[in-house]
């Protein structure tokens, strides 16, 4: 927003010198109207900042009733794989495999008719 004002002060100024039309009062003026008139703009539009961003999954997110990759088993039995054949702890192993194992429901719901809650890939864990 400053440098917005430092804009329209540095184009105004270059205006009023070439047309000798506006005194240094009037630039400010003109200047802190333009800043005033951005503000009253933003508060109209919506911005980014207000919109909340959707938070990262963590291990408190985990389904282990998810289907695991369209796999015969849910997350649960490939979480009790890992750890016996990777040798892993079951958080690392529930780390691993979560973008395969969150529900947006958080694991509330209807299961489907082959046993599995309905849960999609997170692409950004």
């Amino acid at each position: 927003l400053a440098l917005y004002g430092v804009f329209i002060y540095i184009i105004t100024n270059k205006f009023a010198v070439t047309t000798g039309a506006a005194s240094s009062s009037n630039l400010l003026r003109s200047t802190g109207d333009a800043i005033a008139s951005s503000q009253k703009q933003q508060q109209l539009t919506p911005s980014s900042a207000a919109v909340p961003a959707e938070k990262d999954p963590t291990i408190k997110d985990f389904c282990g009733l998810c289907q695991w990759k369209d796999q015969g088993f849910n997350c649960n039995e490939r979480v009790e794989w890992s750890v016996s054949q990777k040798e892993v702890t079951e958080d690392e192993a529930k780390l691993a495999n979560l973008r395969y194992c969150v529900n947006a429901n958080g694991c509330q719901g209807k299961l489907n008719d082959e046993g599995f809650m309905d849960c999609e890939e997170q692409t950004d864990v």
